[in-house]
């Protein structure tokens, strides 16, 4: 469903005075049953909600992003893409080739679903495979035309079937220059393209990469002069579902390397490991000494289902743990070390921070014993110091990325706000929850009622303006 909220009731604390603006949060959401197969989360249509704080109030707004596959299923009133789906309904994630039919004919079939980004007044929203950038009204969250610099991206995964072309699910923004940094990802070469845009100027530059194969690259990372993106074994093959397997794939005989490029010429530096890892999303990355430093959660094999690999053996007791990796440009090494051991995903910085020498990360971690790979606890890192502070919920709730929200512009690293959505399952409905940033042990600060469930959401956006 789509609608709005008034004034939320705050059953718990009261709402920040200096808090003011709105959270943009965007996730897979199920509409319509695929022709063929099972459902699987990815194929989820993007929606994006809206969170608006000020005054002491909270108002909420949800919509669908009106993707030409929502606006085609829409008028169909129901599925129109007939995937061709593997023979193990688990491998599937909606970036299939799909067999032609009068009712998909030239419609592309991403979702956006994945990330939203803020520039102005403009609100993007990002998915991955046949995803075109959306562009909507931050206000109304209606679906705006594509815009024109849409036109200069490539294809990924299949063919275009418009002019307009596709992109990665996760941007990254320089907090220095206000670029934004994406990528775009194929079966075929080159592999991966990585994108400079300037949303103000709506100029986009575009640096293909000698990527050794077609690597299904999730996140990225920026420094002040490089996109730092890793390339690990899971590879995407059409051809693969083509003969009944999955797009995904697991060989580790193919190794995990680094690409390190850099921001003004798209000059690249290769960099191996001696150990394959999977990384989905990095925490923060920048230049000290002469060398890249990255912090993320780290996995021993990817987290997504894999033709070729038992996923029950696969998923069982798989955990991340937050690494930091330290890149050497003149002697092409990497050196990996374990920053805690606990289950720790879904990271970030202040993003005022993002690429430079930072002191914070947050994120979600699993506090105590879980049966499966949940998180119960937001999580700050100090990470000269090692220190870990939390707030745990309920055993049974689940819980979507925190958000740091600033208390001003000018506050110091770390100084503000954690938001947060918690799902309920015993109720089967959400709250939005406001913590401190700095003292994770007390309780909320506010607790924000919700009569429904936000359906998981993946990432998200503050901007300082009620809307």
């Amino acid at each position: 469903m789509e609608g709005e909220i008034r004034d939320l009731t705050v059953s718990q604390g009261a709402i920040p005075e200096d808090l003011c603006g709105t959270l943009y949060r965007i996730g897979p959401n199920l509409r319509y049953a695929p022709l063929a197969g099972k459902y699987n989360g990815w194929m989820g249509d993007g929606m994006v909600h809206a969170l608006s704080i000020g005054g002491g109030r909270a108002h909420y707004r949800n919509r669908w992003v009106r993707t030409p596959k929502w606006l085609a299923e829409d008028e169909a009133g129901g599925a129109v893409f007939d995937y061709i789906l593997p023979e193990k309904s688990l491998l599937a994630i909606g970036m299939e080739v799909t067999r032609p039919n009068a009712a998909s004919k030239d419609v592309a079939q991403g979702v956006c679903n994945t990330s939203v980004t803020v520039h102005g007044d403009q609100l993007l929203a990002w998915g991955e495979g046949q995803s075109t950038p959306s562009l909507l009204d931050p206000r109304t969250l209606e679906t705006r035309p594509f815009p024109e610099w849409t036109l200069e991206l490539p294809r990924s995964m299949t063919d275009k079937v418009t002019a307009h072309g596709y992109a990665g699910g996760h941007p990254r923004v320089c907090p220095v220059t206000g670029e934004v940094f994406f990528t775009s990802l194929d079966v075929v070469d080159p592999y991966v393209t990585l994108h400079l845009l300037d949303p103000a100027l709506g100029t986009l530059r575009s640096f293909p990469l000698d990527s050794p194969y077609p690597s299904y690259i999730h996140d990225f990372m920026i420094t002040a002069e490089h996109a730092v993106i890793i390339v690990s074994p899971i590879t995407m093959s059409q051809e693969r579902v083509l003969s009944g397997g999955g797009l995904m794939g697991w060989q580790p005989e193919l190794g995990t390397h680094v690409a390190v490029v850099h921001r003004v010429d798209g000059a690249v530096t290769w960099v191996s490991s001696e150990e394959n890892f999977y990384d989905l999303h990095p925490q923060n990355a920048y230049v000290l000494d002469g060398k890249i430093v990255l912090d993320a959660p780290e996995f021993p094999i990817a987290p997504v289902p894999m033709d070729g690999v038992d996923p029950w053996q696969q998923f069982d007791g798989l955990c991340s743990h937050l690494v930091r990796y330290e890149i050497d440009l003149a002697h092409r090494t990497l050196s990996r070390t374990t920053v805690d051991d606990r289950n720790y995903e879904l990271p970030q910085c202040d993003r005022r921070y993002q690429g430079l020498p930072y002191r914070f990360g947050f994120g979600l971690c699993s506090d105590g014993s879980l049966d499966d790979y949940n998180f119960n606890a937001v999580a700050r890192y100090e990470m000269a110091t090692g220190t870990l502070e939390t707030h745990r919920f309920g055993r049974g709730d689940s819980l979507c990325e925190p958000l740091f929200v600033p208390r001003s512009a000018s506050a110091e690293e770390g100084d503000g706000y954690l938001v947060t959505y918690v799902y309920h399952p015993d109720e089967n409905r959400s709250d939005a929850v406001i913590l401190d940033a700095g003292r994770l042990g007390d309780e909320p600060l506010a607790t924000l009622e919700l009569p429904h469930r936000v359906p998981f959401t993946a990432h998200g956006w503050w901007a300082d303006a009620l809307v």
